[in-house]
């Protein structure tokens, strides 16, 4: 999957005017979550606590996932890949996850320009109700 340039470079602006404005590297993390969550094509806002972004993907099938009448059914509406999707009563690994954590991967790598690492913190195929990944950021030295 790749994520569109532009929306990727629109992220990188952001954060680069507010880096410069400010001088703090998290507080252009954090106008680039505001730039985000005015934008409602960028789901739902994600969170940062400290160097970590906690982002919490919406449902793939929002009206599906409100009136699911059980949880199989819930998570199969939530979740975006075909692949898992399909099969979440057959045990799917959770490696699975780690190809839709690439997006944010994309997204925050663009951004700022250095490596993330990305943790799969909650998953339907783990039995959650919600799928959530924490965007790892640099240490502040590193975000310099």
């Amino acid at each position: 999957h790749v994520f569109p340039v532009g929306q990727i470079k629109k992220l990188k602006v952001v954060y680069e005017e507010a880096r410069i404005k400010t001088g703090d590297p998290l507080k252009a993390v954090d106008a680039v979550i505001e730039f985000m969550s005015e934008d409602p094509g960028w789901g739902e806002p994600p969170l940062r606590e400290g160097n970590v972004i906690y982002s919490t993907k919406q449902p793939r099938d929002p009206k599906a996932y409100e009136n699911a009448k059980s949880e199989a059914e819930k998570r199969k509406s939530y979740c975006f890949c075909p692949l898992v999707r399909n099969h979440l009563d057959k045990g799917m690994p959770i490696t699975f996850c780690y190809c839709g954590a690439g997006w944010f991967r994309q997204q925050w790598e663009g951004a700022i320009g250095k490596p993330v690492r990305i943790e799969v913190v909650k998953s339907v195929l783990k039995g959650d109700d919600v799928c959530q990944f924490a965007i790892h950021l640099p240490e502040n030295q590193e975000m310099k």
